[in-house]
């Protein structure tokens, strides 16, 4: 459908209301297959695929992904990792994708520029990851709900994409928390074990 609605667009002269209309069917498929995406991650057994990976090249390819349209929208990407880091057994896909959701959610938060600061350190058992906007943060009364399914603020959000994080460090035996307050930022503390983490 995506394809077809791409095609009918580029047979309208440009800005045309035809192209527009055209283009507005491509944004609402892919807002839907996001939608079903999301929805088969959270309900589909998981099923982690761990490995050795070290976190320091994770971090910074999942960065990579993400800083160009960071500095679209005037967004500082900080750095604070304390090297060397040790490996550690993870999926890194499923990592990734975490961490990509994080990072979008920070930079939603920050409509108008802002710092979003990336902060990895290994601990005596755990492996400590921080990621910290200086967005609008998040209201008290929400605050206690955001891992759960479908809740969200977002005028076109899922409510699914913290419920997944959440899902996926708790099958990694790790935890995840959230600091706010509202007008000034928030921080997700990520927590994973240096060893043995995928749960029986």
């Amino acid at each position: 459908i995506k394809g077809y609605a791409g095609f009918f667009g580029s047979l309208f002269e440009e800005h045309s209301e035809n192209q527009q209309a055209a283009r507005m069917m491509v944004q609402e498929i892919d807002r839907v297959d996001r939608v079903i995406s999301e929805l088969l991650e959270f309900v589909r057994p998981s099923d982690l695929q761990l490995r050795p990976t070290q976190p320091e090249t994770l971090i910074r390819h999942s960065i990579g992904i993400v800083r160009h349209e960071a500095r679209r929208a005037g967004i500082r990407i900080r750095e604070k990792i304390d090297t060397p880091l040790p490996q550690i057994p993870l999926d890194p896909d499923r990592f990734t994708q975490v961490l990509l959701n994080l990072y979008l959610n920070a930079m939603q938060a920050m409509k108008h520029g802002g710092d979003l600061t990336v902060d990895v350190r290994a601990e005596q058992d755990a492996m400590m990851f921080a990621v910290s906007d200086t967005g609008d943060g998040i209201a008290p009364e929400d605050l206690a709900s955001v891992f759960n399914p479908y809740y969200t603020t977002k005028k076109n959000g899922t409510g699914l994409g913290l419920a997944i994080a959440h899902k996926t460090i708790d099958n990694h035996n790790g935890t995840i928390r959230i600091d706010s307050v509202k007008g000034k930022g928030t921080t997700v503390y990520l927590s994973l074990p240096l060893e043995n983490p995928q749960k029986e």
